[in-house]
């Protein structure tokens, strides 16, 4: 139950710290405050501001976190907040390709965020989606990098050879054996390690597949400060155009990963049946 509620209270610790929400309460209680000093409107004008802007606080408080789109964005991470919790450490990685192509993912966002930055406010109000969503993509190919350093820990502790050779071994057994009973156990058993050496290959190629869409967010991140780059020098009708384009290319992306950490969780399943 704590999951479920967790985007709704870390959208209304994010209202309830917004600047100008608190503007606005400040603003009634500093007047009220000035009021009771000098002793403007008796009682009452003091009173009465305190509480408007404690209520037009709350009100603006309760209609962000109604709000869908502000819960989705105060649940996007910002990659220089460097959440050790949502951020993985590339150096904690087993896998050598996986840990040099997360690095690179991670410097390139760490780029995107700088050159992001440095441009104009109005670039920047027109581009905060594409960019928070492209955050979020970092923290899931994080969850794909993880997963691929499991893979490679199993994939270690085996060979196709050897998982090959105990096969044939077990099914010499069978053959050579006069007991029936003896005989159906090397077969169970045959069964097994061929399932093995199945789910052997199946996670080799995940493997694989992690790898390669893990570049293509490399390679895509390094496209995007590119364009970054130019856009200074563009109009805003050509950074609202690349914003949604980031966008629907990060959910494509993101929506690929979540498939291959899909794929992933099956067949460790199967690996503990």
């Amino acid at each position: 139950m704590a999951s479920d509620f967790a985007p709704i209270q870390k959208a209304l610790l994010a209202s309830a710290t917004r600047k100008l929400h608190l503007a606005v309460v400040g603003a009634g209680v500093g007047i009220g405050l000035v009021s009771s000093a000098f002793d403007w409107g008796g009682q009452l004008l003091p009173a009465l501001t305190v509480a408007l802007g404690v209520l037009a606080y709350a009100a603006m408080v309760a209609l962000d976190v109604t709000n869908p789109d502000f819960i989705r964005r105060a649940n996007l991470l910002r990659v220089d907040d460097r959440d050790p919790e949502a951020f993985l450490n590339p150096s904690t990685l087993r896998d050598a390709e996986i840990r040099e192509v997360y690095q690179a993912i991670f410097v390139a966002m760490d780029r995107c965020r700088r050159v992001y930055e440095a441009t104009s406010a109005t670039l920047r109000s027109s581009l905060e989606d594409g960019m928070k969503r492209s955050e979020e993509l970092v923290v899931v190919a994080g969850r794909a990098a993880k997963r691929s350093d499991a893979i490679r820990r199993h994939l270690d502790a085996d060979t196709p050879a050897g998982l090959n050779k105990e096969l044939e071994r077990l099914r010499s057994l069978a053959d050579r054996t006069k007991d029936e009973a003896a005989r159906k156990s090397f077969l169970q058993a045959a069964d097994a390690k061929a399932k093995e050496l199945e789910t052997y290959q199946q996670l080799h190629d995940l493997r694989d597949r992690i790898f390669a869409q893990l570049k293509l967010i490399e390679a895509s991140l390094d496209g995007l400060s590119a364009k970054l780059v130019k856009l200074e020098a563009s109009d805003l009708s050509a950074a609202i155009s690349i914003n949604d384009s980031i966008t629907e290319n990060v959910q494509t992306m993101t929506s690929d990963v979540q498939i291959l950490e899909s794929s992933y969780d099956e067949t460790m399943q199967e690996l503990r049946l």
